[in-house]
């Protein structure tokens, strides 16, 4: 049993991690290189439009933020343009990929249901909804240069969304029971009544055309993600069972 969920999530998230970094390379990765150059500037120009911001929005963070003290080199690290950046970015998809399908995978073995690469996309599906939509409706993907309220914050809100969500659509699938799926209604409801925790201003040195464009991308590339990982899962699911 665990050598057929880790096998089948380790080749999905392999082959579908494979197929998007190429998706990445030819859609989000040149937004963000293309937001950089509004981010960036020179220390003068950097120091000016980070003190106008502290001054006008407080409590105002800059996501990629890279201001920095007269005279003092920046600390931060980013991959370089081109063979680098894109290593960087494959490595991280493949393994965050490999992480989706294996909950995927545990998934299918805690259902005990018949799986195949068909209902592995309907639990894709799921988790697209789960971990990508339902944040993404508060906490739309940001590029460099944009504000933000505190990271942590963030990541909470980030955490019980897509944990409520999940939980939601399983009532709502799973429940026989009608209490259970209102339950389920109220907890995909619940955060986005709450609210994602935001700046008390919003403050961009990214144009927008470029920032809309860039959520779109995106939240395509995930459904994508999510769409082969549930075909692959599903797929290897059934084979190693036989």
């Amino acid at each position: 049993m665990f050598q057929r969920i880790f096998l089948s999530a380790i080749l999905a998230g392999l082959l579908s991690g494979l197929i998007v970094t190429a998706l990445h390379h030819v859609t989000t990765t040149p937004l963000i290189i293309e937001s950089e150059k509004y981010e960036g500037g020179t220390p003068e120009q950097t120091q000016k439009t980070s003190l106008q911001q502290s001054n006008t929005h407080p409590y105002l963070i800059l996501v990629h933020g890279n201001a920095h003290k007269e005279g003092e080199a920046s600390s931060e690290w980013s991959p370089a343009d081109g063979v680098e950046r894109t290593v960087y970015t494959g490595l991280t998809t493949i393994l965050t990929a490999i992480g989706f399908a294996l909950l995927l995978t545990s998934g299918y073995a805690i259902s005990n249901q018949s799986i195949n690469g068909r209902i592995g996309v309907m639990w894709g599906m799921a988790g697209f909804a789960s971990i990508a939509l339902a944040p993404a409706l508060g906490l739309p993907p940001e590029l460099p240069g944009s504000a933000a309220a505190d990271l942590v914050s963030r990541q909470i809100w980030w955490l019980i969304t897509a944990v409520a969500t999940s939980i939601a659509i399983a009532l709502l699938i799973f429940a026989n029971n009608w209490v259970l799926r209102a339950v389920g209604v109220l907890l995909i409801l619940a955060p986005h009544a709450i609210g994602a925790p935001h700046p008390e201003g919003y403050a961009s040195s990214v144009p927008a055309e470029i920032q809309g464009h860039f959520v779109t991308a995106s939240l395509t590339c995930n459904f994508i993600l999510w769409s082969l990982l549930g075909w692959f899962s599903g797929t290897f699911y059934k084979k190693f069972s036989s």
